[in-house]
C-alpha cells in the first residue's frame, strides 16, 4: 500500500482484520461463555477439559479445548481434591 493507505486499513477493519463491532461482540461471547462455565463447574462434576467443553456444547457453544484451557485460566479454575473443577472464588 501506498502512503498512510495501510493506516487508514487497519483503522477501518481494526487489528487482525477484525472491526470494532466484531470485537465487541467476541468479547461478549466470551464473557456469556464464562458466565455459563461457571454455571456448569457449580453444578456438574467436571474432571476434564474434554467434559467441559462438551458440556458447552450441549447448551450451545461449539469451542474448542485451546480456547476452554484459556478460559479455565482466565476463570482461576483449579482442581481440587478429587480431580473436579472448582471455582477460586467459590
Amino acid at each position: 500500500m501506498h502512503g498512510w493507505a495501510w493506516l487508514r486499513t487497519l483503522l477501518r477493519t481494526g487489528i487482525g482484520g477484525r472491526s470494532q463491532v466484531e470485537w465487541g461482540e467476541g468479547m461478549r461471547r466470551r464473557n456469556d461463555r464464562h458466565d455459563v462455565i461457571r454455571d456448569i463447574i457449580r453444578t456438574e462434576r467436571i474432571t476434564t477439559q474434554r467434559a467441559l467443553v462438551e458440556s458447552l456444547r450441549g447448551r450451545g457453544y461449539d469451542c474448542t479445548q485451546a480456547t476452554v484451557s484459556r478460559d479455565i485460566k482466565d476463570l482461576n479454575v483449579r482442581k481440587v481434591e478429587g480431580g473436579v473443577y472448582a471455582l477460586v472464588e467459590d
